[in-house]
Order: structure tokens, then C-alpha cells, then sequence
């Protein structure tokens, strides 16, 4: 997650840098050729630019929530990795399968994704005198934009699903991390009923059923 935003962070540098590059370039254009920036010729000048920064920045959109559908499709691919940890008798998942803590869960970090690749258009501002009008709007309303975002954000509903599938599953046996070993024997010696209520129906079941499969 880290490192994607650090690629993220330097990709949107450059795009602003870039971005304030061609507007030097325009202004020096409208210099030299010592043109009216009312003049029709200059304005149509100015749409021909948009239109190719808008193809560009499109196109940088485009390619990346293609890879990100083909690496969410792909079993071969990893996307992004979680990380189980058991710190003090507590499971916990990097990132969190659920939106309950500070930090971005897993479908809100995948959605966060989403937004910054389609929205790379707002570093960098449309040339002329609209400044309403910005390039990640237009890219919003592209129909091939709408399609992907809509099938990821589809398989981005699938995985979280998953990913609480995946977290029930280890809550159903947390009898056997939420106490210490010789806690959770000497309660067992003691005959203690938590330890019999937590336990799973199936759980020897389970058992037998992974064994049979080996």
C-alpha cells in the first residue's frame, strides 16, 4: 500500500510540474505571435490543446484501471497483501477487512484508488478562461471510464465480502488465541464452560474433514 502511494505521490508530481510547463509554453506562444486571447483562432488553438492533454491524461487513466481489473481477475496476480497478526491475544488484519478503526480498510483503500487514477485531472488546470470546467470531469463522464470503474467497484464489493467471509471464519475460532496457553488449560482443567462455549459445533469435524483431504 505504501509503496503504491509513493508511486502514486511521484506520478502526480510530475503531472503538476508538466502541468505548469505547457501552461509556460502557451503564454509564451501568445507572446511571440502577439495574438488576441479573444481572437476565434487563438480560442480554437487553445480547444485543440485541451483535447490532447484531456486524450493524454485519459489515456494514463485508461491504462491503469485496465491493469488494476486484469490484476483483481488474475489468481496469478496479487494486487494487495494482508497481513494476520496476533499481538496480546487480539487478531488483527493490515489493512483491516472492516471500516471499524482510523485506518482505511480494505474496500475504502481500494475505492481511494479508483478516485486518484480517474481524477489525475484535477493537477492539472484546462487552458483559457474556464476555470469551471476541469479535465477529471470530463474523464468521469467518458463511457469506457464509467464501464471499468463500475466492474472493479463490482469485484471490490465481491472481495470485501470475501475478506468478512474470511474474518468470521477467524472469529469462529478465536477460543484458540483470545487467552494464553496456560490460561485457557488451566481453565480447561478447572472445567471452565467459556472454553466449551466458544468451541465451534463443527470444529472436530473441520478437523477430521482437513485430514481426509490430506
Amino acid at each position: 500500500v505504501c509503496l503504491l502511494r509513493n508511486v502514486q505521490s511521484m506520478f502526480n508530481e510530475k503531472l503538476i510540474i508538466d502541468g505548469h510547463r505547457i501552461h509556460a509554453l502557451v503564454d509564451n506562444i501568445a507572446k511571440v505571435v502577439a495574438v488576441s486571447s479573444a481572437s476565434p483562432s487563438w480560442l480554437n488553438y487553445l480547444d485543440y490543446l485541451n483535447s490532447l492533454i484531456l486524450n493524454g491524461i485519459k489515456a494514463t487513466s485508461l491504462i491503469t484501471l485496465k491493469n488494476m481489473l486484469l490484476s483483481m481477475t488474475n489468481q496469478d496476480e496479487q494486487l494487495l497483501s494482508i497481513v494476520v497478526q496476533l499481538n496480546d491475544c487480539q487478531l488483527s488484519f493490515e489493512p483491516p477487512l472492516v471500516p471499524l478503526t482510523s485506518e482505511l480498510s480494505l474496500g475504502e483503500i481500494l475505492v481511494e484508488w479508483i478516485n486518484s487514477f480517474i481524477n489525475r485531472g484535477d493537477l492539472i488546470y484546462l487552458l483559457g478562461y474556464d476555470k469551471t470546467t476541469k479535465y477529471s470531469q470530463l474523464i468521469n463522464e467518458d463511457p469506457l471510464i464509467i464501464e471499468l470503474r463500475e466492474k472493479i467497484q463490482g469485484l471490490i464489493e465481491e472481495t470485501c465480502l470475501e475478506s468478512l467471509k474470511l474474518f468470521e471464519a477467524f472469529s469462529q475460532y478465536s477460543f484458540l488465541y483470545k487467552l494464553p496457553v496456560n490460561q485457557s488449560f488451566q481453565l480447561f482443567l478447572n472445567g471452565d464452560k467459556r472454553i466449551k462455549s466458544t468451541t465451534p459445533k463443527n470444529f472436530l469435524n473441520e478437523q477430521d474433514a482437513g485430514r481426509r483431504l490430506v
